[in-house]
């Protein structure tokens, strides 16, 4: 992908984003230098952590990959205006692209292509939207999830027969 024009990486499409780089292309996880996004294997390793923040910095192509749906997130993912696209997400019991968050910012980013098939719940973007944690002793309130200027094209199906299938 491109940078827009007019913003701060106009000049350098990746912002320093190594592709070969794990887990992430680059940055510290914080708000002011993010971990950046610039490869498939950099968003399969988005997890729970609350307190991270990740951008995307190139569209991310999934067409012939396998991809694991992210099984917690509660970072902040600054999409940039990027697309996911060709996400197949087949033969499990449950199935978005996030299955859980947790205290999660999401914004700015388009899924293009998305298939998900599962047996008892299927969802385009998450399937479930936590507000609290458990804990040692009981249970911990989270921060609500955002999702901002967040746009899924795709099909969605639930084939068990109590199965339930959602769009977010």
């Amino acid at each position: 992908g491109t940078a827009d024009a007019g913003t701060a990486d106009a000049g350098d499409a990746l912002m320093g984003c190594d592709p070969e780089a794990s887990p992430f292309g680059g940055g510290a996880g914080t708000e002011e230098d993010p971990y950046l996004l610039c490869a498939p294997a950099h968003w399969l390793a988005l997890g729970p952590d609350e307190d991270v923040h990740h951008r995307l910095v190139a569209d991310l192509d999934f067409a012939g990959r396998s991809y694991a749906p992210i099984a917690d997130f509660g970072g902040v993912l600054e999409g940039g205006g990027h697309a996911l696209a060709n996400v197949t997400i087949a033969g499990v019991d449950r199935g978005a692209l996030f299955l859980e968050v947790f205290g999660a910012t999401l914004r700015d980013l388009r899924v293009e292509g998305l298939s998900v098939t599962a047996t008892h719940g299927a969802a385009g973007l998450v399937l479930t939207v936590v507000s609290t944690r458990p804990t040692g002793g009981g249970f911990s309130r989270g921060a609500a999830s955002t999702f901002e200027d967040v746009r899924v094209e795709g099909a969605v199906e639930a084939t068990g027969e109590a199965g339930v299938a959602a769009g977010i």
